[in-house]
């Protein structure tokens, strides 16, 4: 039997098998929903767990604020993917091609866009910041290649509920398996072998330039956003940026890494 008709195979009974699988958990659990359980397996971690969606510097980077909020008023209704419908069409625009897969049923994904997380969105910041008697120490994540900033809400999570204030942003660099650039076009990642070094250097620039202009927006706390971040529902809100993190994952590293040496080289 040839050996590309053996794959096919395979890969529908995996898909058959995960559709069985998604109409019977939907049917008899509802909805992914991890919103009940504490980021920290001892429970205590001190606040819950905010989030805000805005855009950042001039090109407008889609980015989330994952930050600390009194356990009272949490809600738990934030949702994985912000917009899940899109989101799922760029999973499989990207790994079908990437696994060499031809046809990715659309529908082996569909759980994934219901996955519920214990953040709530557009909450008060806890009022221990809110005062700004006391400073905040801000994150700035960088995301993977074919990744996207919502890859890492546990991460986020965790960091938030013991006081850090997370900024997490998507790269207009063509890395990002789904965003909108500042005039709302889709962009989506682009698969190229993994080492073409032109291409991931003009990237990895793009990237560091990104993360730089993010650094300064916080700085002058210039957003510019889909909610009022720091404004009317933060207005004393103070950031130590000389306690400042930057941080990634895979290219992500690489990238907070380039940036840290621009950095030094320039302060």
């Amino acid at each position: 039997m040839n050996p590309f008709g053996v794959i096919s195979i395979l890969v529908w009974l995996l898909a058959a098998a995960i559709w069985v699988h998604n109409i019977h958990f939907t049917a008899y659990c509802g909805a992914q929903d991890f919103s009940q359980i504490d980021s920290h397996s001892d429970g205590k971690s001190p606040f819950a767990v905010g989030i805000r969606h805005l855009k950042v510097t001039g090109k407008k980077l889609e980015a989330s604020v994952f930050y600390p909020i009194d356990k009272e008023t949490a809600r738990n209704d934030g949702y994985w993917f912000r917009n899940p419908e899109k989101t799922m069409d760029a999973m499989v625009k990207v790994f079908g091609p990437m696994f060499n897969i031809p046809w990715l049923p659309r529908f082996i994904l569909r759980s994934y866009t219901s996955i519920r997380f214990p953040i709530t969105e557009n909450a008060d910041i806890v009022a221990k910041f809110a005062s700004g008697q006391t400073k905040m120490r801000p994150i700035i994540f960088s995301h993977g290649l074919s990744g996207d900033k919502t890859f890492y809400t546990v991460l986020y999570h965790a960091l938030a509920a013991q006081g850090y204030m997370v900024i997490a942003v998507n790269h207009q660099d063509e890395s990002c398996f789904f965003t909108e650039d500042k005039d709302g076009k889709e962009m989506g990642f682009v698969l190229k072998p993994f080492y073409v070094e032109p291409y991931r250097k003009q990237q990895l620039k793009t990237r560091v330039d990104e993360i730089v202009k993010t650094r300064e927006a916080l700085k002058e706390m210039s957003f510019d956003l889909h909610v009022d971040l720091f404004g009317a529902a933060f207005p004393n809100v103070k950031l130590d940026m000389n306690e400042l993190v930057l941080a990634g994952h895979s290219f992500g590293s690489a990238t907070v890494i380039a940036v840290a040496s621009q950095l030094k080289e320039s302060e």
